[in-house]
């Protein structure tokens, strides 16, 4: 079977930063700001207005105290979020692209945290008290860290400041393909010969009888004594073992959508072939190189197309 490929961690569910960003991961940036800047701004000309208009002292008083804890609640988050901390506690090791994985988290104080490099519900947070962050993995792969916004309003919650946070998670999470209709997909016997073709049967059998020569046939079959004595070129017909594992080969592009699509459809294989009883071996390419190895599950097949990567640009 050839389908297609896909990098160790494919951009679109890591997140991409550019070189400049490492430096301004911890400057906090406001959130929506127009509206409670606006209001504030308004809401101290009103005063100033009214205190200007009475001359009594105890309201320019008041208004002071009121101007100041409007312009603490606006730039006090500021200073706050960057020393937001979230950590991830635990997390599992294996989930399937499209659904939802949750991760125990803990912050160092009150937060509200949402995902950024993948899908997910925003979560508010207790101080450290543990949570649950519920993540979306749009595509396979192994999946180390989460990119996360975390923000805060503290004191007086009239404006967010947030900043991004690269969260560690405490093992590698492998990412599963979903399984997909495999019909166009080939499969092929594991054999040490080369035909032309889809080879057709298998050698490990017990001989069965002759037949005539039909193409993808090795010449390594080819019955010389049988052939000479009819004319026509034959071929030895083994039986096929029924315990003979099925080699499923995945070629992956570097296209992401088409290596997921073609690792699905992969998935779709392999689940079809182990519901039958079939024993499968799988071969792919991952960072480490070229990797043959059998697949005795549908999560051990999950880790390995998880960690598979292109091996070529052309279709």
């Amino acid at each position: 079977m050839r389908p297609g490929r896909s990098r160790p961690y494919p951009p679109a569910v890591t997140g991409t930063r550019s070189r400049s960003a490492p430096r301004f991961r911890h400057l906090a940036l406001p959130e929506r700001a127009f509206a409670p800047v606006a209001s504030t701004v308004l809401l101290l000309l009103a005063w100033a207005g009214v205190a200007h208009a009475s001359g009594s002292g105890w309201v320019q008083t008041v208004g002071a105290v009121v101007a100041g804890l409007l312009i603490l609640g606006l730039v006090a988050p500021a200073f706050a979020a960057p020393g937001l901390v979230l950590i991830c506690e635990r997390s599992p090791t294996d989930a399937v692209a499209g659904t939802a994985v949750e991760l125990d988290v803990v912050g160092n104080r009150s937060m509200r945290c949402s995902t950024r490099s993948v899908g997910g519900k925003p979560l508010l947070l207790t101080r450290k008290l543990p949570s649950c962050l519920v993540i979306v993995p749009p595509r396979r792969g192994v999946l180390s860290s989460v990119t996360v916004r975390v923000a805060t309003a503290a004191p007086l919650g009239l404006l967010w400041w947030s900043r991004d946070q690269v969260l560690e998670l405490p093992h590698p999470l492998y990412v599963a393909p979903q399984a997909r209709d495999h019909s166009g997909l080939l499969h092929r016997a594991r054999t040490a010969e080369e035909g032309q073709g889809q080879p057709r049967s298998s050698l490990t059998g017990d001989s069965r009888g002759i037949r005539a020569y039909q193409h993808g046939d090795s010449r390594r079959r080819v019955h010389w004594h049988a052939s000479a004595h009819t004319g026509d070129l034959m071929v030895r017909e083994s039986e096929t073992r029924a315990d003979d594992p099925v080699l499923i080969v995945i070629e992956l592009r570097r296209d992401l959508d088409v290596a997921d699509r073609h690792a699905e459809e992969a998935m779709g294989e392999i689940v079809a072939q182990l519901s039958t009883g079939r024993r499968i071996v799988l071969e792919t390419t991952e960072i480490t190189g070229r990797v043959v190895a059998p697949v005795a599950d549908r999560l051990s097949a999950g880790r390995r197309l998880a960690r598979a990567v292109a091996s070529f640009d052309g279709p």
